[in-house]
């Protein structure tokens, strides 16, 4: 007779409540019983192989492979977890864990500072993360005095200047964020993003004409038709021209920014686009949705809905992607409502 006894204990996720079983499988030369028990974390497995032969004869021989067989599925199947019997934790605070993460980067961002300082060298772009982490939670202060620092570093000037722009955005400081974009751009900066804020400054200054030419410039200075979608959006929610897609056009990851589009060039309401986003879609959800209730909220501003717009724009906020421009987008539009 042989005994075995094998016992687990699973993580705290797990919280099992069966009944003790017992089950045996026999053949001509052995007799194998199982004996399984699982409760709470704790699971535990006895095995008895009684030999009740010690030879076959040729005749049991395709009986003995069979049951022989048999015991070793048993065996392999003991223990199962089924996703049933997992305690589900309270789901992750997107919020808090956005919070903790620009935390991190203030941290990190400003150990290299001072070792920088320390040491003569140069910081590199720790400057400028810490003015968007600054940005993030608010700080505006704090973020274009860092904003400023950055673009007095000699390397990468075009970048750090569009990097104040965008600090300057955050604030509110469009003709400031305007210029540097425009001083970014004749530098070189053919980024698409640049663009794309270069429009947003000139549209929030009152320059209609010169933001519908930022856009349409930052969906032909990229690849990325993510990218060129948004520039199309930003076109059609403005009045622009409807520039066709390319004839070979990928198909989005993205796929409810095509319901966007339509939704301002057919001036549909919102609940498709929105009905996607919330199901659609390869980048995080709060992000989508962030933009989404961002774009709800401008399609319904454009329709003369202040009220539908006040809630959108809220709920775009209110979701908490403190690093997405549609939040920062969502709380000026916001502001700008009586």
């Amino acid at each position: 007779m042989h005994l075995d006894a094998f016992e687990v204990t699973l993580p705290p996720e797990v919280d099992a409540r069966y009944k003790p079983s017992q089950n045996s499988i026999s053949n001509a030369g052995a007799t194998l019983t199982e004996a399984l028990s699982f409760s709470g974390r704790v699971a535990q497995a006895r095995l008895r192989l009684q030999l009740d032969a010690d030879r076959v004869p040729a005749s049991g021989i395709p009986a003995f492979v069979s049951a022989t067989r048999k015991m070793n599925e048993a065996m392999q199947g003991s223990l199962y977890v089924k996703q049933a019997i997992i305690k589900t934790g309270a789901a992750p605070d997107y919020k808090q864990a956005m919070q903790n993460r620009i935390e991190a980067t203030l941290k990190a961002t400003t150990k290299v500072i001072s070792d920088a300082a320390l040491t003569g060298q140069d910081p590199g772009g720790a400057w400028c993360e810490r003015a968007r982490a600054y940005a993030a939670l608010g700080k505006n202060a704090e973020a274009l005095k860092d904003a400023a620092k950055a673009a007095q570093q000699p390397d990468h000037a075009a970048e750090n200047l569009a990097c104040r722009g965008e600090i300057s955005f955050a604030a509110g400081n469009f003709k400031d964020s305007a210029a540097d974009f425009a001083r970014a751009v004749a530098l070189g900066d053919n980024d698409s993003a640049t663009w794309l804020y270069k429009g947003w400054s000139d549209l929030y200054l009152g320059n209609k004409r010169e933001a519908l030419g930022d856009f349409s410039r930052a969906g032909k200075s990229t690849s990325d038709p993510l990218l060129q979608m948004r520039a199309r959006i930003w076109q059609a929610m403005n009045g622009g021209p409807a520039e066709p897609g390319a004839a070979n056009e990928t198909p989005l990851t993205e796929a409810w920014l095509g319901a966007a589009l339509d939704m301002y060039q057919s001036q549909h309401a919102p609940e498709q686009m929105l009905r996607l986003a919330s199901r659609d879609g390869a980048n995080g959800l709060e992000a989508r949705l962030t933009e989404a209730y961002f774009y709800a909220g401008k399609s319904y501003l454009q329709a003369q809905d202040k009220l539908k717009a006040r809630v959108y724009f809220q709920r775009a906020i209110d979701k908490g992607a403190l690093t997405s421009v549609y939040h920062q987008l969502a709380r000026l539009e916001l502001a700008r409502l009586p």
